[in-house]
């Protein structure tokens, strides 16, 4: 069996107890914050998000993300890509802006955020550490019995022909099949 590497990041012993717990990789892009500091680029779809983004799902069922923008705002370069812990998609709504609660600078231009050194912003000490964790999990590849079945029907026409039903249940009749050449 083929496995799979996926990285998630562990937040823990930060003040904002609620932070705490698993981050994955977000895939969605309709759960990105709109960031009017962030350039829009090619790698971000044109669009003022971040390039990539770790989320959380916290038992309060609010939304928690991981990522980079600039904070030009707490003296940092216009240019500078900062790690920022923060709340969003606050009210259900993608559109509202993201609250910042922790901030680290990136450590040699890395993707993954730092273990240490988050400064609160706008949450409370102690200050987050980050921990990288990697699973293997089963590859994808496996079809499903249907798919199989879908797959050899391909293949054979009679065995197509069993298979197609029409609307009331019944079998379909091979002479009339569409499929005759």
């Amino acid at each position: 069996m083929a496995l799979q590497s996926i990285f998630r990041i562990k937040v823990t012993n930060a003040g904002l107890l609620d932070l705490n717990g698993n981050y994955d990789v977000c895939n969605s892009l309709a759960k990105f914050p709109t960031i009017e500091s962030i350039e829009p680029t090619v790698s971000n779809h044109h669009r003022h998000k971040p390039q990539f983004m770790y989320v959380h799902l916290s038992q309060k069922k609010w939304e928690y993300a991981i990522y980079l923008q600039p904070l030009p705002e707490m003296g940092y370069e216009k240019q500078k890509q900062i790690w920022v812990l923060a709340r969003i998609n606050i009210g259900a709504n993608n559109k509202s802006s993201p609250i910042i609660l922790y901030f680290a600078p990136r450590l040699n231009n890395d993707n993954i955020p730092p273990p240490n050194g988050w400064l609160p912003c706008g949450g409370i000490d102690p200050a987050p550490q980050c921990e990288i964790i990697q699973l293997q999990l089963p590859k994808k590849g496996t079809p499903s019995p249907l798919r199989k079945a879908i797959a050899e029907a391909n293949k054979d026409e009679t065995k197509l022909t069993e298979m197609m039903f029409d609307l009331g249940g019944q079998k379909a009749d091979p002479k009339l099949s569409h499929l005759e050449k």
